[in-house]
């Protein structure tokens, strides 16, 4: 045997030595944590303790492992693997992880693999990449019943335990969703939820690559017919005629130089600037394909915009074949095309601004219905399509609107689809009047096939206690003022059909039993 093989051989035998006494009697967990007392400590390569690495998940992991017991777990930095513990139980972090339990046996095209395992030999946390690794921190943290509701102390939901026991497992997953993202929290709650992933540009910036571009707006300058033609003339604006190919070529080039500079970055925006007007020359409304858009009573944009936009694709592809390009599908392009077909790279990400944004796809509403058949389009018509949800009432917005049947019905439509990829949806920072329904799209934005209900159900008993049934009932009661109602608009002029005396009425009580 040689000598590199005997050292291995003594570490496992000394894991085996040390466990054993952490093991329970008979049973396939590691007791961490026993009456108050660590039998762990965390492992982690110094390198990965920076704050813009995994240094935070780690400190977590030991801060809230000692807020659940009162043991106080301690992190080790060490160069390299150590070859025993002190007599400690290894909690082992990234490189350390994967050199005692061997690879991540699942892998993503964007590094997100991760991997947990807890077993004999002690406990490993670890990803392909630093913000896979979290994965793997918080899923242990999740198991044990850690729990972040909304930003901030207040929100989260921490058991209280005297000893800490993991069961064994050994676990290897991919994220569905590539990107999960809300916009009005902090780095701590959206990192403890898992929110994240690779970024997918879809914001409103396509004109932006010449009008706010140095090159861009000398050439705008030089070729003033590149301008969009609105009421007979091409004068400067936010548009161009995307019938013009020497306009495709300039943002193209706007986009390489982009890449060129930003390097890491994995998708850039073809989404116009917001607004309902666009270019009335006879080249771009040739680019339509006489696809009727009821919604907006006019004809459908998306295949002019689409063939516009594979256009510039094609371009940038050639020196960036990988490169992602996000999209919204909304106002006039709000419809999958009928004619033009999609670049694999082109990704939309539908932005039902136009819909009622109180009832569901699977509801009576006939406005909402018709976005059913939007969602369906271009879940066929994509590679991989995203959503942008308005987690708020856009029309009005301080009063509570929690969003919970709209999410429990419409969240189970967008899973079944195998290439719903991205949530990314718009938020405010409306904890307070829209928390249900905000949370469960967190939380299914990571667990998927998990029941709705169940996560709600957990949810109330968690953060507010014995008050758990009446503050139910009172979201229960808001919710049902919004999809029982038969007003659509969601303005505040609506508000009396919405919110009648009687409803009001239950909603106090329901406060004031929660009291």
């Amino acid at each position: 045997m040689n000598a590199g093989k005997l050292l291995w051989v003594t570490v496992i035998f000394i894991f085996a030595a040390v466990i054993h006494d952490a093991c329970a009697q008979g049973s396939s967990r590691l007791i961490i944590v026993d009456n108050g007392i660590a039998n762990a400590a965390i492992y982690a390569p110094a390198d990965i303790m920076a704050d813009q690495t995994s240094g935070p998940s780690v400190r977590d992991l030991a801060a809230y492992l000692e807020k659940m017991s009162g043991a106080k777990i301690e992190i080790r930095t060490p160069d390299r693997m150590p070859q025993e513990f002190g007599g400690k139980i290894p909690i082992l972090i990234g490189e350390f992880a994967a050199q005692l339990f061997g690879p991540i046996k699942k892998k993503s095209e964007y590094k997100q693999g991760w991997r947990y395992v807890v077993s004999q030999k002690g406990v490993g946390l670890y990803g392909e990449s630093p913000e896979a690794t979290s994965y793997a921190i918080y899923e242990l943290l999740d198991r044990l019943g850690c729990r972040w509701y909304m930003p901030g102390e207040p929100g989260e939901v921490i058991p209280k335990v005297n000893t800490i026991n993991l069961s064994y497992a050994d676990i290897s997953d991919v994220p569905r969703v590539i990107y999960r993202a809300i916009w009005y929290a902090d780095n701590d709650f959206k990192r403890r939820n898992r929110l994240g992933g690779p970024y997918l540009s879809a914001g409103h910036a396509l004109e932006m690559y010449l009008t706010y571009d140095a090159i861009g707006k000398q050439l705008l300058q030089q070729h003033p017919e590149w301008y969009a033609e609105i009421n007979g003339k091409r004068a400067p604006s936010n548009r161009v005629c995307w019938a013009n190919n020497d306009v495709a070529q300039a943002i193209a080039d706007a986009v390489i130089r982009y890449f060129d500079t930003y390097k890491n970055a994995i998708s850039a925006s073809l989404s116009p600037d917001d607004g309902i007007v666009f270019c009335e020359c006879a080249g771009c409304k040739a680019l339509d394909a006489g696809d009727w858009f009821d919604v907006m009573n006019c004809n459908s944009m998306s295949d002019r915009f689409v063939h516009f936009a594979n256009e510039i694709v094609d371009r940038v592809a050639k020196k960036y074949p990988d490169k992602l390009f996000g999209f919204y599908a909304y106002a006039q392009y709000t419809k999958a095309p009928v004619r033009e077909k999609l670049r694999p790279n082109l990704v939309p990400v539908i932005a039902p601004i136009l819909y009622c944004r109180a009832h569901s796809m699977t509801s009576d509403c006939p406005s909402r219905k018709e976005l059913r058949k939007v969602v369906d389009g271009w879940a066929k018509a994509a590679r991989m399509f995203g959503l942008y949800e308005y987690e708020y009432n856009l029309a009005e917005v301080s009063a509570p609107n929690p969003h919970i049947t709209k999410q429990i019905e419409e969240l189970s439509v967008y899973y079944s689809y195998p290439n719903f990829r991205f949530w990314q949806p718009e938020t405010m920072a409306n904890f307070e009047s829209a928390l249900p329904g905000l949370y469960l799209g967190i939380r299914m934005s990571w667990y998927n096939r998990a029941d709705p209900n169940a996560i709600l159900d957990e949810m109330y008993r968690n953060f507010y206690g014995p008050a758990r049934d009446a503050m139910k009932k009172y979201w229960t009661v808001l919710d049902e003022a919004q999809t029982k109602s038969d007003e659509h608009a969601g303005c505040g002029f609506g508000y009396l059909r919405r919110f009648p005396p009687e409803t009001l009425g239950a909603a106090r009580k329901a406060i004031d039993d929660a009291l």
